[in-house]
């Protein structure tokens, strides 16, 4: 099993919510995605390939709003974002 590079990126502006992994050597029909409010499983078998991973989206989405494109080796799933997250942490002075 193979961990895809995985990338999300956090819209506030428009409130969406952009997953993009890196899947080569697979087909569509193969893919699984299922997402719930923070976190998408991805998984795909074909041939000599297999993929298997979770994602944290550290934001709270709809996972009911999720489209899923896979074109040239990358799948990109987009979601409407419920709320959007709160900055936590510190600030770190640096010395």
């Amino acid at each position: 099993q193979t961990e895809p590079f995985t990338q999300v990126d956090v819209d506030r502006d428009q409130m969406k919510v952009r997953v993009l992994a890196e899947m080569p050597g697979v087909t569509k029909e193969s893919i699984k995605v299922n997402a719930t409010e923070s976190v998408v499983k991805i998984s795909a078998h074909h041939e000599h390939r297999d993929y298997d991973t979770e994602v944290p989206l550290n934001a709270k989405v709809d996972p009911a709003s999720a489209k899923a494109t896979y074109n040239n080796g990358v799948l990109d799933l987009s979601f409407d974002l419920v709320e959007a997250p709160r900055d936590e942490g510190v600030k770190v002075q640096v010395e």
